[in-house]
């Protein structure tokens, strides 16, 4: 009798151990990718003092940050991808909320680490082209020991309105900083 308990018994464990494995193969399999949304995609500049400064380019997988420096046009990127999983995350490494927030915002930005970016199509420039509209919080130095946090906004301005006003977005290389000037 005691053997027909331990059979039993061991049956019942690999059962239960072949279920829990094919459970976690089927989990493993059916992973989800981030997507940006469309409004939000395509390249993007900020310009700050008449001269192109950072760069945003939004796919439907990724989001890459960039400032551009001379002698490359795109130096000092970051990728982010709504495809690819740290090791062992079960979540992607690209964050976008599901929802905008009430002013239009979308969040999007690396699930794990620095800091996420709320963004939103803003009005159109003067040619026509949209433009994103960026906020963050910054500092404000009014007195030397009391710095104080005010809300920053930003604009970036489409690769389309840009190119035909900047050197450098034409040619693709950045040899003087008159090449990233924003010419009328």
């Amino acid at each position: 009798m005691r053997k027909f308990i331990k059979v039993i018994l061991v049956c019942v464990v690999t059962i239960i151990g072949l279920s829990m494995v094919t459970s976690t193969a089927s989990a493993k399999s059916k992973r989800h990718y981030v997507t940006t949304p469309k409004s939000l995609r395509g390249t993007w500049y900020t310009v700050r003092n008449g001269y192109v400064n950072q760069g945003l380019r939004i796919t439907k997988y990724t989001l890459e940050t960039s400032t551009i420096k001379l002698s490359s046009m795109i130096s000092d990127d970051t990728t982010i991808s709504g495809r690819k999983y740290s090791t062992g995350g079960v979540w992607p490494d690209l964050f976008v909320a599901t929802k905008k927030s009430p002013k239009g915002y979308w969040n999007i930005g690396p699930r794990w680490y620095g800091t996420l970016k709320h963004l939103k199509v803003g009005t159109k420039d003067n040619q026509g082209n949209a433009t994103l509209k960026e906020y963050y919080y910054g500092y404000t130095h009014r007195y030397e020991e009391d710095p104080v946090e005010v809300l920053v906004t930003q604009k970036y301005y489409s690769e389309k309105s840009l190119k035909p006003h900047v050197k450098a977005l034409r040619a693709k290389y950045v040899a003087t900083q008159d090449d990233l000037r924003v010419t009328e």
